[in-house]
């Protein structure tokens, strides 16, 4: 390579650059004010190059060129990634700031005390190291200046961006479950003819207008912190993600247009336009929940990128390892909070209700609400198991982080949580029978259920341990818990949990069979069917748990598959023989609907509370197990924030956040019952002297 005068000058000074340590530090220093570290770092790729990359491939003789390059910009060298010009950095710091990089990351150290760059102090860095005089400009806020991170003031970046975000999701969870299961009962009322339910569905959708808005700004407020307080990371999925974020605003608007149109047009369109305007809704909300799980699944288990982290399929970033096991498991769990956060509004109008009918109509809001939670719920540790299989699938040690090391006493809350879910359930339809004509006969069946639901869950909650492998038991100490030894194994949870869904299954059908009597010729087969289906389930679910103990651990979580798929079939053969053998059949008696305990209102509000407990939980869980990566093996965490927050800490976010979001929900709830108010008027006047 031929070099001219000046060119020779700047490479003579590199390469002097070695013997100096004090010019070493200037170059590093240059580079901590500079946007540099935005796009590199020392050790890994993130948006350009690492420091260590490039002092792989060039030398000091290559200082001239570097310098033009960094000044000047440009693309091709590393990739089609743009490096922005920097015409407002002078040669000499150019020259040291390059410097320090070629030497400081050629010999491996990556501290200021490594040999460094030893050309002239500039006049501009002499001033920099100058005291601050009144009136100075504030280091690092001028226009070059680009930090890897901000610090949130008092709590803490990490903790800022964690409240904001699990809200935002919690929201959104709520806006985008109500309309699937409003339209389900909207055209029931269609089909039926019956305005109840009509009214129902549209007193649902009451709860959307406010709900959306508060989505909308705490989406809009955490975008703004992630830009502000986490600018690296957010720079590195924008480059891999940007592509995505208008047609994710496009999706964004439509959902507002159909949302608004769906509720303000209600009874001004033909029913079938109405259906369909929901039916669009929903067909959005489910695209949006699919890309936003693209951003957050990629950062668990990174798909379509290079092993320097440049992308190379936009398709397989989407599609990486856990995108679509997330996508089934956050649409059912949706569900299933929204119609819990639905049914505590049934409960919040009960309790307030003036009259037996409000009474009675609220009633019936809180069942509708708890039954569609229930019914989510039921097929959400399904979805759990399968989320689980691949998480372990793309990384063992992400998987044994999860369930057997640092967050295993994660999932003991989570099982007491979902045991009250089941338990809060079970004994709101029991209460729920004193209300039905006729389900006084199923009543001595009640103390048989609670034994299995509290045996189950006392199962399922004790400590567990689930090692697949010998170097999983030699991390946990031992192939079993300390303690409770093979009573704490997975196989008897699994079994538990199965055993626990045929219960409250079993539960829901006497409550539906309350006041029905059969009247086939062939209902005393259908009755004796349905036992031997579930009693041979619940048989075989109990045998392959009991395996479970005799043989290797890959072969145990195996069996998880068909104690599944048995339960599955269970539940739906059950179902299909009770819709023909209930068909035109007898009524015993009327339900009163009004005519329940308080008590049973609690209920509503427990099992709302335990989801939002759940959900707030989960979000740590899947967060949490990247531990010191932003994206796990590509992007690390190097923030002042970056540690695992312990359970205990991660326990007090979550119910912060569970209160904030439920003072949220309140005022949510009573901006939705204002509507039903008459209008005000002042004292001594009737509302007929209005605008007289």
């Amino acid at each position: 390579m031929r070099m001219n005068l000046g060119a020779a000058v700047l490479a003579a000074v590199g390469l002097s650059l070695f013997a100096a340590p004090a010019r070493a530090q200037e170059g590093q220093d240059l580079i901590k004010k500079s946007d540099c570290m935005a796009c590199h770092q020392p050790e890994i790729k993130v948006v350009g190059p690492s420091f260590k990359d490039i002092a792989g491939r060039y030398g000091a003789a290559d200082l001239p060129k570097l310098i033009a390059k960094v000044k000047q910009g440009g693309a091709g060298s590393w990739g089609e990634v743009p490096m922005a010009p920097h015409p407002a950095l002078s040669d000499a710091d150019l020259g040291k700031m390059i410097g320090w990089i070629l030497s400081a990351h050629a010999s491996g150290a990556k501290t200021a005390s490594a040999p460094g760059p030893s050309a002239p102090a500039s006049a501009a860095s002499e001033a920099s190291a100058a005291p601050a005089s009144p009136g100075a400009p504030i280091p690092g806020t001028g226009p070059g200046s680009h930090p890897d991170y901000r610090r949130f003031p008092v709590i803490g970046s990490r903790v800022a961006i964690w409240i904001v975000a699990q809200l935002h999701l919690l929201f959104a969870a709520f806006v985008l479950a109500v309309p699937m299961f409003a339209l389900l009962i909207e055209y029931i009322g269609y089909r039926t003819k019956d305005k109840r339910y009509d009214h129902l569905a549209h007193e649902f959708t009451k709860l959307l207008s406010t709900s959306f808005s508060f989505t909308a700004s705490l989406g809009a407020m955490l975008t703004f912190l992630l830009l502000v307080l986490y600018p690296k990371v957010t720079n590195y999925l924008t480059n891999i993600f940007g592509w995505s974020f208008m047609p994710y605003a496009a999706l964004f608007f439509a959902e507002a247009i159909f949302m608004y149109a769906y509720y303000y047009g209600w009874g001004k369109f033909h029913p079938r336009v109405h259906l369909l305007l929901g039916l669009c809704l929903n067909l959005v909300g489910i695209c949006i929940i699919g890309l936003a799980d693209a951003w957050l699944t990629f950062m668990n288990s990174p798909n379509g990128i290079s092993e320097g982290g440049d992308l190379i399929s936009r398709w397989q970033a989407v599609h990486n390892f856990t995108w679509m096991p997330i996508n089934v498991h956050r649409l059912i769990a949706n569900i299933s909070f929204g119609g819990s956060i639905a049914a505590a509004y049934g409960a919040f109008k009960f309790m307030g209700a003036k009259t037996d009918e409000e009474r009675a109509h609220y009633d019936w809001m809180g069942y509708v609400g708890n039954f569609v939670a229930i019914s989510a719920l039921l097929p959400l540790p399904f979805a759990g198991y399968w989320l689980g299989k691949e998480i372990y699938a793309y990384s063992q040690n992400l998987g044994m982080t999860l369930m057997g090391g640092a967050f295993s006493w994660l999932f003991i809350i989570q099982a007491v949580l979902i045991g009250t879910l089941f338990l809060s359930a079970n004994y709101y339809l029991w209460l729920g029978m004193g209300r039905i004509e006729g389900a006084e006969r199923f009543r001595g069946f009640i103390k048989w259920l609670l034994a299995s639901v509290t045996l189950c869950f006392l199962v399922w909650a004790t400590p567990h341990s689930l090692v697949a492998t010998v170097e999983e038991a030699r991390k946990m100490g031992g192939s079993h818990h300390p303690m409770l030894g093979v009573m704490g194994v997975m196989s008897a949870k699994n079994t538990a949990v199965n055993i626990l869904i045929l219960t409250t299954y079993i539960s829901f059908l006497l409550y539906r069979r309350g006041n029905k009597k059969a009247t086939v010729p062939w209902a005393s087969k259908g009755n004796k069917a349905q036992f031997l289906i579930f009693a041979i389930t619940a048989l075989f679910v109990i045998a392959l748990g009991v395996l479970g103990y005799f043989v290797e651990a890959k072969v145990r979580i195996r069996l998880s598959v068909p104690q599944v798929i048995s339960v599955l079939f269970a539940m739906i053969s059950v179902t299909i023989i009770d819709i023909f053998m209930f068909r035109k059949a007898e009524t015993t008696g009327g339900i009163r609907w009004g005519k329940m305990p308080m008590r049973s209102q609690y209920a509503l509000f427990l099992i709302a509370i335990t989801f939002t407990w759940t959900m707030g939980l989960m979000g740590y869980a899947r967060s949490g197990m990247r531990q010191h990566w932003h994206v796990y093996g590509v992007m690390k965490d190097t923030s002042p924030d970056a540690f695992t927050p312990t359970l205990g800490f991660a326990t007090k976010i979550v119910s912060v956040t569970t209160l904030i979001f439920f003072c949220f929900i309140s005022i949510v709830f009573w901006l939705s019952s204002l509507q039903g108010r008459k209008d005000w008027v002042p004292e001594g006047k009737t509302e007929g002297r209005i605008g007289s």
